[in-house]
């Protein structure tokens, strides 16, 4: 399942977690290695209902007082019942006005 949520040069950063009730809220916290850092490239989260079809949903780079050595990826959503961490290309979307505005 994992190699379906990986897209084009992303990295697996934790297994692909299964939840037994994805129709309630629900916020993680998932650990993953500081190390990572580069302005090119992100953490991020890919979740999916069926475990075929994975989108990019949000992610917030947290810290937790009991472990300081390790960054948590904080999400916070519903109805998926896979997600999974994973490091790739940064993706910023820029909308350019029709009627040839400054950017």
């Amino acid at each position: 399942m994992l190699e379906l949520a990986l897209g084009d040069l992303d990295e697996s950063l934790s297994p692909v977690y299964s939840l037994s009730n994805p129709d309630s809220d629900y916020t993680m916290l998932i650990p993953f290695d500081p190390s990572y850092r580069s302005p090119a490239k992100e953490v991020s989260v890919r979740a999916s209902r069926d475990g075929t079809k994975w989108i990019r949903i949000p992610t917030h780079g947290v810290e937790h007082p009991t472990h300081d050595e390790v960054k948590f990826a904080k999400i916070k959503t519903r109805k998926y019942a896979y997600i999974t961490l994973v490091y790739g290309i940064r993706k910023d979307r820029l909308e350019v006005p029709t009627k040839g505005n400054t950017v």
